[in-house]
């Protein structure tokens, strides 16, 4: 019986960030995206923390101060555009009013590379011709599976390849652990193909950090980098030694019992 007492609080003392690696896309995502209203366009935003979100910066006609509505199903709140960095086409913004639930997005702790895998989600035009409703539209985004094709480090942009349409603008391209690498940003046509660009996660963390805006760094990735100020670390370390304490306290009084019956 202690046996099993050990494995029972083992599992539920040590919280779980990733899902299982067998599954390509967790449902969780879905709730981390939101359509982004400005006046009569819109694109995909998605949450770093309870009150912002980011998208490209183009969404807003590159306008500090533009005001958005926000939404997710049944929730619907005012933003604005408190950052705008039009050379990378980055917008931050600001709701007035947290949703009930949601997904926050770790960011990965480095810029994509060549031949990564990526997912890229978002709201396309298309879906919205389909659904005919954008509020139910926003529950259901796509995703389109990619991998990275081209990088330049200097310009922090990169190319994917994963089909995007205009709605997607904005939206996050995450690794298959599930942190942010980049943000949807432009395409261009060629002779024979469309090729489609994002803008690197660092130059995210440069607009959050100069907002004073905390994130969640690669906490799902094998290379994990901390920050100790997020309550969610402190949680996820509470958890591990309230585990190995047990250990140490249970497994010396199995040891001492041998004769316990089962």
């Amino acid at each position: 019986m202690e046996a099993v007492s050990i494995l029972l609080i083992l599992f539920t003392a040590m919280p779980i960030y990733a899902q299982d690696p067998g599954d390509l896309y967790s449902s969780m995502w879905d709730k981390g995206v939101a359509v982004i209203l400005y006046q009569d366009q819109f694109g995909t935003g998605w949450w770093v923390d309870r009150t912002h979100l980011v998208t490209a910066a183009h969404v807003v006609d590159f306008q500090s101060n533009a005001r958005v509505i926000v939404m997710h199903g049944d929730y619907e709140a005012r933003g604005t555009a408190i950052y705008v960095n039009q050379l990378h086409d980055i917008a931050v913004i600001r709701v007035d009013r947290e949703p009930t639930y949601q997904y926050i997005w770790s960011l990965s702790r480095k810029d994509p590379e060549k031949a990564l895998k990526i997912f890229v989600i978002g709201y396309p035009y298309e879906l919205y011709k389909i659904v005919g409703d954008m509020k139910r539209m926003s529950t259901v985004p796509r995703v389109a599976q990619g991998i990275v094709a081209w990088v330049h480090s200097d310009k922090k942009i990169f190319e994917f390849q994963a089909a995007t349409d205009s709605g997607n603008s904005g939206g996050p391209i995450v690794d298959e652990d599930g942190n942010v690498v980049g943000v949807v940003s432009f395409a261009l046509r060629g002779n024979v193909a469309v090729l489609y660009y994002g803008t690197s996660v660092s130059a995210v963390k440069e607009a959050l950090d100069r907002l004073g805006i905390r994130y969640r760094v690669g906490l799902a990735s094998p290379e994990i980098a901390f920050d100790t100020s997020q309550p969610i670390l402190i949680a996820a370390l509470t958890g591990v030694f309230a585990a190995l304490l047990t250990v140490i306290i249970l497994v010396p009084v199995m040891v001492r019992r041998p004769w316990a019956r089962p």
